[in-house]
């Protein structure tokens, strides 16, 4: 009874930051079952144990283009370039495949992302947040998580 009394008068405390962005987001995670973390405006965190005792953490970052629509950005690192690189891996044989994959991927795509002093290889899917559907939501997390968590545990690492 207090959390419907709390959705009613707008207070939740999973959500110290509400926004269209994070409403949104927390209303599809709770009707499918999902547990988020919240962790600023524009930043929400969702944890998922995969097979064989594996982990992947999937963001969920929003944006804003120039013209005013806001981006949905579900984004999954599977990688770090600087370890890679200690490790002595092809990376040009690597982003030559992701590059091919993302020519035929019809739902991610991959991409380096800064991160601090490093660069993260991860599996991204964009959506116009106006449009973003519970449904759609969820395939394209299940999709990113996936296709991230299958890359990383190739390259040797559970580390996101």
């Amino acid at each position: 009874m207090l959390g419907k009394l709390k959705k009613l008068f707008g207070k939740d405390d999973r959500n110290p930051y509400p926004n269209e962005f994070t409403n949104l987001i927390l209303a599809h995670a709770d009707a499918i079952g999902w547990n988020i973390v919240i962790r600023s405006e524009s930043r929400i965190a969702i944890s998922f144990d995969e097979e064989n005792g594996r982990s992947q953490t999937v963001h969920v970052l929003c944006f804003e283009q120039k013209s005013g629509r806001k981006i949905a950005c579900i984004t999954s690192a599977a990688g770090s370039v600087n370890a890679l690189k200690e490790t002595k891996a092809d990376l040009k044989t690597l982003f030559n495949e992701l590059l091919t994959e993302n020519e035929r991927a019809t739902y991610h795509s991959w991409a380096l992302t800064e991160d601090d002093d490093d660069l993260l290889i991860t599996a991204n899917a964009n959506f116009v947040l106006d449009n973003l559907s519970r449904d759609e939501f969820e395939s394209a997390v299940a999709i990113i998580s996936e296709a991230a968590d299958k890359l990383e545990a190739r390259l040797g690492g559970d580390d996101f």
